[in-house]
């Protein structure tokens, strides 16, 4: 199965059976393009990626957030240091290929 595959798998689930009303509604808006702009595998990982970061960056703090479950941007520093770069000016940014990277290692041990 592909990643493409995959991801319109989870675009299906997530619309018809997601139990909340507004990560849902968020999910669809972010995915209303997702033909458009997912060509690849790689595209598709990247997509989920960046939406998970998204859900976890609205949920961070929220009444609902498990605080033995913080909501974090994924992966953290300790888990992947080459995927956090530190620009010339200070400010941190992703390093997409090196997040690419991990994904597809941690995904493979996460299936295991």
């Amino acid at each position: 199965m592909s990643a493409i595959q995959v991801l319109l798998a989870v675009r299906g689930y997530i619309k018809h059976f997601f139990g909340c009303d507004e990560c849902r509604r968020n999910f669809l808006r972010g995915a209303a393009r997702m033909d458009d702009v997912v060509l690849t595998d790689r595209d598709a990982v990247m997509f989920l990626w960046r939406s998970h970061n998204k859900a976890n960056y609205h949920l961070h703090r929220d009444e609902t957030e498990d605080p033995k479950h913080p909501k974090v941007q994924f992966p953290n520093v300790a888990q992947c240091s080459a995927c956090h770069l530190t620009l010339a000016n200070g400010s941190v940014a992703w390093n997409e290929e090196a997040v690419y990277q991990f994904l597809q290692v941690y995904l493979c041990f996460s299936i295991l």
